[in-house]
């Protein structure tokens, strides 16, 4: 039933196919699957896609990046705990995870929503994940750099991206070529 389909994200494998995430609402409040389609338009993993978390409680907005292999790394926010929380995982390009089982934790607070997911991959695998987070009196901006093999590449993982106050809401990122990226969000710009 399609109706269960939602907030529908899509990545390149490089080869001229197309690997695609989605919140999937089949069997509860929200699960994450992906599918890939080859170049000729063939489905190349399991009928309705493969599961990418399907932990308790509610997953929702996955967004994706290539992982310069085929595959992709998929980031989304992810209620499995009381609050919310942004998670991650690698799939190869056999449609397989190569991370943890429900993906790795990227993010550190917990928080009464996660929004404006954003992720560029990292040129070996891993990917830069930028976010919005809302908080009791606070809306503020994190990014986290979890390498190829789904450990945080920085000491202390995610970072809040500004130490000012205020809302900081959609995060853009870009690589700035140097193993680092630049950052934007409504409310400034900082390179990491």
């Amino acid at each position: 039933d399609p109706s269960y389909l939602q907030s529908p994200s899509i990545t390149t494998d490089g080869a001229q196919g197309a690997i695609f995430a989605w919140e999937d609402r089949r069997t509860d409040g929200g699960d994450i699957y992906a599918q890939h389609v080859s170049s000729n338009c063939t489905v190349s993993w399991t009928t309705n896609g493969i599961i990418v978390c399907n932990a308790g409680g509610n997953q929702y907005n996955p967004q994706l990046s290539p992982d310069m292999s085929g595959g992709a790394v998929i980031a989304w926010a992810d209620a499995r705990s009381s609050m919310w929380l942004i998670f991650a995982q690698r799939i190869n390009n056999n449609g397989v995870s190569q991370w943890n089982t429900n993906g790795v934790q990227l993010s550190s607070n917990y928080r009464q929503t996660y929004d404006f997911i954003t992720i560029l991959n990292d040129g070996g695998g891993g990917a830069f994940v930028g976010w919005g987070a809302t908080g009791s009196s606070d809306h503020l901006a994190y990014i986290c750099h979890v390498g190829g093999n789904g450990i945080s590449v920085w000491v202390g993982g995610a970072k809040r991206i500004t130490t000012s106050n205020g809302y900081q809401g959609t995060v853009a990122l870009a690589r700035d070529n140097a193993d680092g990226v630049i950052t934007t969000w409504t409310g400034g710009a900082d390179p990491f």
